[in-house]
C-alpha cells in the first residue's frame, strides 16, 4: 500500500512537471515599435506624449542605439509630469540582457541626476521606473503604478501568441 502512494505521487509529479514545463510564452517579432508605442499611448489615453529624436536618445539619454534595430520613446510634452516611456527591439546579435542593461543604466542616470527640489511628487515615478521585456522587445516606463500597470499590460498583450 505504501509503495502504491509512492508511486501514485510519484507520477502526479512527473506529469505535473511535464505538462508545467511544456507551456512557454512566445512573443510575436513583426510589430513595429512605432505602432506599439502607439497603442501604449492610447491605453493611458494621453495625447500629450512626444516621440524623441534620434539625436535627444543618443545625446540626452546616452544611449548606444546600435544595441536596437527599431525603438519609439514617448515623453509628456504637457503638463507638469515626468511620465516618459520607451519601447526597443534589439538589433540581430543583440541580447536582451545587454539592451535591457542600457536602459537600466538610462534609468539610473535619470535617478542620480535628479534634483529633489525640482517637482518632488514626481520622483516616485522615477523611484520605481522600470524595464520589461517581451521576447525581443524591451520596454521601460516612468509613469504613475497604475498607467504603469495599464502600459505593461498593452505591451505583453500586443506582443504574446499562442505558445
Amino acid at each position: 500500500m505504501r509503495y502504491r502512494i509512492l508511486s501514485l505521487i510519484l507520477a502526479l509529479c512527473a506529469l505535473s512537471a511535464l505538462f508545467g514545463c511544456s507551456k512557454t510564452t512566445e512573443y510575436r517579432d513583426d510589430l513595429p515599435t512605432t505602432d506599439l508605442a502607439d497603442l501604449v499611448a492610447d491605453t493611458l489615453g494621453s495625447d500629450s506624449f512626444a516621440a524623441m529624436k534620434e539625436s535627444y536618445l543618443t545625446g540626452a539619454m546616452k544611449l548606444d542605439l546600435t544595441l536596437f534595430s527599431e525603438y519609439d520613446v514617448r515623453i509628456n510634452a504637457y503638463g507638469a509630469d515626468i511620465d516618459e516611456f520607451g519601447i526597443f527591439k534589439t538589433a540581430d546579435g543583440v541580447s536582451v540582457k545587454d539592451a535591457v542593461a542600457e536602459l537600466d543604466k538610462y534609468l539610473s542616470f535619470r535617478l542620480e541626476t535628479w534634483m529633489d527640489e525640482y517637482m518632488p511628487e514626481e520622483k516616485p515615478k522615477l523611484e520605481k521606473a522600470e524595464t520589461h521585456s517581451a521576447g525581443n522587445y524591451i520596454m521601460y516606463v516612468i509613469l504613475s503604478e497604475e498607467n504603469k500597470a495599464a502600459a505593461l499590460k498593452t505591451f505583453n498583450d500586443y506582443l504574446k501568441t499562442e505558445g
